[in-house]
Formats: structure tokens, sequence, C-alpha cells
């Protein structure tokens, strides 16, 4: 059932990726270039938007635990691999891969000078990081604070055994 719904998140991605960088995805653009940025910043940092906030810093630092679940039993398919694809088609495909990158880029530092030309933009993102690094930094602390254990422990242990 994982497998599915990470399939189907994956052709999902996919497809809105492809869409977004062919000439039929001028109206998922200007949707995108319309979007309230600011809106959505202040939304994520509030309350009401810690939990996707949350899900976002977890697999952002790879505290989720399920990536490492997902890779042992996951195996990646190639769509190349199930059938003939011309040469044409793939030039296309390159195409549609560079113009969905730029078009990101290009919406994303619109999105971001349009927020950091305004105060309220400016508030929201302030208010985004804080939030954002308040989720973070537990997680991060106690990584930090394992790997430290080990290496003073591991230093400890292995001086110790030399002595003998």
């Amino acid at each position: 059932k994982r497998e599915q719904a990470a399939a189907k998140q994956a052709a999902m991605k996919d497809a809105i990726g492809t869409l977004l960088g062919s000439t039929n995805g001028k109206a998922l653009r200007r949707t995108l270039r319309d979007l309230d940025a600011r809106d959505l910043i202040w939304k994520l940092g509030s309350r009401d938007g810690r939990p996707l906030l949350e899900m976002a810093v977890k697999k952002a630092i790879g505290g989720d635990g399920d990536s490492e679940r997902e890779a042992e039993g996951k195996v990646t398919a190639d769509p190349e691999h199930y059938r003939v694809v011309s040469d044409e088609s793939k030039l296309i495909l390159e195409r549609q891969a560079r113009r969905t990158k730029q078009v990101a880029r290009v919406l994303i530092l619109g999105h971001i000078r349009n927020c950091l030309s305004q105060f309220y933009g400016l508030v929201a993102m302030a208010r985004l990081l804080c939030a954002s690094v308040r989720i973070a930094a537990p997680p991060l602390a106690q990584r930090i604070m394992l790997k430290a254990k080990a290496k003073f422990f591991g230093r400890f242990f292995n001086s110790s055994k030399k002595a003998i």
C-alpha cells in the first residue's frame, strides 16, 4: 500500500513537472505566478501550518525514519526500460526538463522578491524561519550530541585499549 502511494505521488510529481515545462502548462504557470506567497508563508509559520512545516523540516533534515525503510524495500525502475523511446522524444523530454527548471526558478525567485519587497512578506518569512528553527533545533541538537558522544567515547575506549 505504501509502495502504491509512493508510486502515485511520484507519477503526480512527474506529471506536474512535465506540464509546468510544456507549452500546455500555461494555465498552471499563470496560477502559480498569481499565488499569494506571502499569505502562504504566513500560514505555514502559524499554528495551523505547524504539521505541514514539521513534515517538511523532518524531510529536509532526514529525521523522518521512513526514508531508510523505503530505500530498503523499494526498487526503482526507469520508465525508459519499459518502452522504446525515439531520439526526438528524448530531445523533447530533455527540453521540457530544462524549461521546467527554468520556470520553477523564475517563479520561486519572483515570489521571494515579492515577499522581500513588502513588510508583510518580510515578517511572514521571519515568522516561518523562527517556526522552522523551533522545529528543527531539537532533532539537530540530539544528532550533534549523539555524534559528539560517539566521538568522545570512541576515543576514550580506543585510547584505553592502546594503553593496555
